[in-house]
């Protein structure tokens, strides 16, 4: 196995990726899309920014330094229909402008797929990138496609940090209704303290520490923000303070918009996550009550409009025209998951970045590079590609006259003759034991009319079964060998006890 090992290792150390490159990740996508129906090639494209160890350090592959850099801009697709997804290109220290993403469609897309939806966070450069490319919430949120003017490609703001931006100003500035209302800290504090020390609470999960007094890298978790401006928190304000109602509906409002513009599942228990499809669909209303509300409502003293409304209003207006787009292009019963256009799997890409590193949660960009590079490995074995070739069997890989022999059958032999010999020794002690036994009437008239041997089998078996499924795959086939001639001995074992009663 040591053999194979060094072969594959050094197999696979021939695939490289290098900042600001894009090819060799393209390369290995084509050769995958090649087998996808059309449908599954519609793609979103997503690019974030994570932070770096801002240090200069030595990068032993290319014999150069790398650095000082602070910043790692990484670059994902993802399939709009089906289930796939792959990073395909990272830089250090480079905003995304419209040049740089103009290319990067076009260099996507000579592998095949079709990007037609864009999503990234608020922060300042995607909002400049925004501005360069003409997208403005009042006007148009899309751009015509740099290779065909037939094609729009669609841009949104993450939903989750969206709704993030929203509780930070709840808490901190408050928020003024259209009808006179305000949700602001303080009566989120009241709703939170209607629990108080009882037993039987109506807001387990929420905390006054864990939810309304949130600082620094607390306000970036999503699911506090989701659980505070949810249907929950607008039921319990309804019943306890009924004056509230205007309240209470909008903190349901943002609970329902949310639903919508994450929507995973066409099977989801929750309807409004099910997706977009039809023109009288309640989703649909549900953001056209959110758009007018987004545009009434007051952040503290302001008067204008801020980035994050600004930005439920362009993925409101993007969500709308992707899914007619769609329904053009697939038919009337084509439907769209608003869940696939935000940067999850790009968060979740980062995390994994960071694990590698252990308590390491700044890598230098060396360690960035590196890491990178594993997990575009990762995710390209996962597809089941050559990440080298990009065809569907490794052209690379060790053949099987490299597979060392190995003494299996002796083992297995042993392992017969050992199971044999317990059987023995179990049928002996079973009849000793009935021999032993001072009355019939301590023992069972009957078994159940459902007894059988193989139903005996299948409860002395199952530890067995446990361990077969957590072993390795190296070994998973020689234990499989074993639990079968180790279920004809306990066969034989269940019907031995049958004849002794």
């Amino acid at each position: 196995m040591a053999d194979i090992e060094t072969s594959y290792e050094t197999w696979l150390k021939r695939f490289t990726v290098r900042p600001g490159d894009a090819r060799s990740c393209v390369d290995v996508l084509a050769g995958f899309v090649a087998s996808l129906p059309e449908r599954d090639r519609e793609c979103v494209i997503m690019f974030d920014e994570m932070k770096l160890n801002d240090s200069a350090t030595y990068d032993a592959s290319n014999d150069c330094m790398l650095g000082p850099n602070g910043q790692l801009q990484q670059v994902m697709i993802r399939s709009l229909f089906g289930t796939w997804k792959y990073p395909v290109y990272f830089q250090f220290d480079e905003a995304v402008t419209a040049a740089s993403f103009l290319q990067l469609v076009k260099d996507i897309e000579s592998s095949g797929v079709r990007i037609v939806a864009a999503v990234c966070d608020m922060g300042p450069k995607n909002r400049s990138l925004w501005t360069q490319l003409g997208i403005t919430y009042k006007g148009d949120t899309y751009i015509t496609h740099p290779s065909d003017d037939s094609r729009r490609i669609w841009m949104f703001a993450d939903a989750p940090h969206l709704l993030k931006l929203l509780r930070n100003y709840v808490l901190d500035e408050g928020v003024r209704l259209p009808g006179g209302g305000l949700v602001n800290k303080d009566l989120m504090t009241d709703v939170l303290g209607i629990d108080g020390d009882k037993e039987f609470k109506m807001l387990p999960k929420l905390g006054v520490k864990s939810h309304i007094e949130v600082k620094g890298q607390a306000r970036q978790k999503v699911r506090p923000a989701a659980q505070l401006l949810s249907s929950s928190v607008a039921t319990a304000l309804e019943m306890f303070h009924p004056e509230k109602k205007e309240e209470a509906d909008f903190i349901r409002l943002c609970d329902s918009v949310f639903d919508v513009l994450n929507g995973h599942s066409p099977g989801d228990a929750k309807p409004l996550k099910r997706g977009l499809g039809h023109a009288d669909s309640p989703q649909l209303q549900v953001l056209a009550d959110f758009e007018q509300l987004i545009q009434t409502m007051q952040i503290g003293t302001r008067t204008t409009l801020l980035p994050f409304q600004q930005g439920f209003l362009m993925s409101i207006k993007s969500v709308r025209g992707l899914m007619e787009d769609s329904k053009s292009r697939y038919g009337p019963g084509t439907y769209i998951l608003p869940g696939k256009v935000n940067q999850d799997i790009l968060e979740s890409f980062f995390s994994l970045v960071r694990g590698k590193g252990g308590a390491n949660f700044n890598p230098t960009p060396v360690e960035a590079k590196c890491r990178v590079r594993n997990l575009t490995l990762m995710y390209a074995l996962r597809l089941g590609i050559n990440p080298l070739s990009g065809s569907a069997e490794p052209s690379h890989a060790p053949s099987d006259d490299e597979i060392p022999e190995t003494d299996f059958f002796s083992d297995q032999e042993k392992e017969a003759t050992e199971s044999a010999t317990d059987v023995a020794e179990m049928a002996e002690l079973l009849r000793t034991a009935n021999c032993a036994a001072s009355s019939r009437s301590r023992m069972p008239e009957s078994r159940p009319a459902s007894w059988t041997p193989e139903r005996e089998y299948d409860q002395c078996g199952s530890a067995l079964r446990r361990q077969v499924g957590e072993a390795s795959i190296a070994t998973s086939s020689a234990l499989l060998q074993q639990m079968h001639a180790r279920r004809q001995h306990r066969l034989q074992l269940a019907a031995i006890s049958v004849q002794l009663e």
